[in-house]
């Protein structure tokens, strides 16, 4: 029985290391067509003598040092190498055909059609399923909510709460006994149609959702609202948002408060390679400033911007005090998901993370800031 049990184990670890190994081929392959469609924008040649052998020398020297067959790992990094030159002639061929695919550096208007595509898609499954198996993602909503929820406790009036970039509406369905009037404001009218929907089914008649695109003036008198929330790191999907802030200083009462997250440009994600898989669902390509999402066939490009936190300060208008600001997480973050569900059963994890947030790192892979109006 205990040989059984040792076994057992080890093929847990295989298993575990083969995962891994197909990871990194994805990656790998993703590496590859981008560079491809740098190649086609900068016009260069696509190949270039001696870098396939400089590679598979180097793979022979890593083998010697590891203790394996070299022999053995040239053998298995050239299938590998013909795989991305098959790769990166397809995207060529590709992006020849115009509209076919995209290009490296897609434009805004090519961006925020993406994101209209996926919410399409996403909308009936969003509420259930965003940021299941990413157990960063999940622990970051936990701890932005914590955020909001301090911030509601310390308001003056309850009256008029507007969500940002709402989605279905979820946030305001959770929030919704608190405030007596309840707004969100979207660009998708998919999303919107079914936080409509889940709503009517909650008998949510104080919670209103509109098909509006946040990035324009917002249809609410001055000094109306009691607080705005933008949350899941939509301040980064906004390309002008010192025009956003502006906004919301407008519609936002004396007294009144916002909670808003970004991307964040300085944590450990944006300043390291991981080759493992995240627990993130989704993550910043700094060089096109776009998110990509998987939407199950390809990973799609949405603009999202990171910001530092020093930024972002900068961009906050005068009559807005910042109460605080925070990155996370920091640790759960970098951890490959099975690493995060096998020691996190006591929140060991998310423990440590609330620990590094008050130490001002800034590592952490969200930012988020929470403000009052003077």
């Amino acid at each position: 029985m205990k040989n059984k049990n040792r076994v057992s184990i080890r093929a847990t670890r295989l298993k575990a290391i083969d995962r891994h190994m197909v990871h990194l081929l994805a990656l790998r392959t993703r590496l590859a067509s981008e560079v491809a469609m740098i190649k086609v924008e900068d016009n260069t040649p696509l190949y270039r003598e001696g870098v396939e052998t400089d590679r598979l020398n180097a793979v022979s020297e890593w083998a010697r040092m590891d203790g394996i067959n070299p022999e053995f790992a040239r053998s298995v990094l050239y299938p590998i190498i013909g795989e991305s030159c098959k790769r990166q002639m397809t995207v060529i061929d590709q992006l020849r055909l115009e509209g076919v695919a995209e290009k490296f550096n897609p434009t805004l208007q090519e961006l925020r059609q993406n994101l209209i595509s996926l919410t399409d898609a996403w909308a009936l499954q969003y509420d259930d399923c965003y940021g299941t198996g990413h157990p960063a993602t999940v622990a970051f909503s936990q701890y932005e909510q914590s955020i909001i929820d301090d911030n509601i406790r310390a308001l003056d009036n309850n009256d008029f709460v507007l969500d940002l970039g709402c989605a279905t509406g979820r946030e305001l369905r959770r929030i919704a006994h608190r405030f007596k009037h309840l707004q969100g404001f979207d660009i998708s009218q998919s999303m919107i149609e079914v936080g409509r929907m889940l709503n009517e089914d909650r008998q949510l008649k104080n919670l209103l959702l509109h098909v509006h695109d946040i990035e324009t003036k917002l249809p609410l008198a001055d000094n109306s609202v009691s607080m705005v929330i933008m949350n899941c790191g939509t301040g980064s999907d906004v390309s002008d948002i010192t025009s956003t802030f502006a906004e919301i200083r407008r519609v936002l009462m004396p007294g009144g408060r916002f909670v808003i997250s970004f991307y964040n440009r300085e944590a450990w994600t944006q300043q390291v390679f991981f080759p493992w898989p995240l627990g993130l669902v989704a993550g910043i390509d700094q060089d096109r400033n776009c998110l990509e999402v998987y939407d199950g066939t390809k990973y799609v490009p949405i603009f999202a911007r990171p910001y530092s936190l020093g930024e972002i300060e900068s961009f906050i208008p005068s009559h807005l005090s910042i109460l605080s600001s925070a990155t996370y997480p920091t640790l759960a973050a970098i951890l490959p998901p099975e690493v995060i569900e096998a020691t996190n059963s006591d929140g060991v994890i998310a423990k440590i993370d609330n620990a590094i947030a008050q130490l001002e790192t800034g590592l952490g892979a969200y930012i988020v800031i929470s403000c009052k109006k003077l």
